[in-house]
């Protein structure tokens, strides 16, 4: 496996690990550590790769939710409450970890 997408597939594991540990809000600090480390080694500060991991983070815990069942139910009362429907919260969901 070459690095960019070894360092992509761990940064997007790092992203749902901490997602699930701590909350939603360690997904910019993730991309924020990760372009300041990156910058510190004389990289461009990447955009695209904590982008991508972020998204993918996101829809590998939405698909365990979607898994575990129980998350349309949630979709259904939350999309309701947002005037979408449910199945709009599973597609918009993982652009949060894309921002």
């Amino acid at each position: 496996m070459n690095r960019p997408v070894l360092r992509l597939v761990v940064l997007s594991a790092v992203v749902a690990a901490a997602t699930m540990a701590v909350a939603w809000w360690t997904t910019p600090i993730i991309g924020g550590v990760f372009g300041l480390v990156a910058a510190r080694r004389g990289r461009p500060a990447p955009v695209l790769t904590p982008l991508v991991a972020g998204f993918l983070g996101w829809m590998a815990l939405v698909i365990v939710a979607a898994v575990r069942g129980g998350a349309g139910r949630v979709a259904e009362v939350m999309g309701g409450i947002l005037g979408l429907p449910g199945w709009a919260l599973f597609a918009v969901t993982p652009l949060y970890g894309a921002l």
